[in-house]
């Protein structure tokens, strides 16, 4: 009897082991899309100021869409800290000034094309 007690807490506890593995694997991937649609938000809302009216709409949208996203896998708290941190790295890349956005563009554009497609 003690020796099957001891089988099933050994095996409850490396099934405990694999699945917190598992989740954090999990946290670690959703983590990591947070941080990416935050810092897409950045540059859609950017996007929207920089391009004017005629796509004003299209780029204001994707960025709702994108910090929506980053809110609802990780925290309000972590998205804008993200965002803030891809907004000051679009205002370097763009030297602070609007006509040169398309330096942040070249960068930022690419890797949020997916989101964007997503928002639509």
């Amino acid at each position: 009897m003690l020796r099957t007690i001891r089988v099933t807490i050994s095996v409850q506890l490396a099934l405990t082991i694999v699945l917190s593995s598992e989740a954090q694997n999990i946290n670690t991937e959703q983590e990591a899309l947070a941080e990416h649609a935050a810092s897409c938000a950045a540059y859609f809302y950017s996007a929207a100021y920089a391009n004017g009216v005629s796509k004003y709409e299209s780029f204001y949208g994707a960025g709702e869409y994108s910090f929506n996203l980053a809110v609802t896998a990780s925290s309000d708290g972590k998205a804008l800290e993200w965002f803030n941190d891809a907004s000051k790295q679009i205002n370097q890349l763009m030297g602070k000034r609007w006509v040169d956005f398309h330096k942040a563009e070249a960068v930022f554009g690419p890797k949020c094309e997916k989101l964007m497609s997503a928002s639509q």
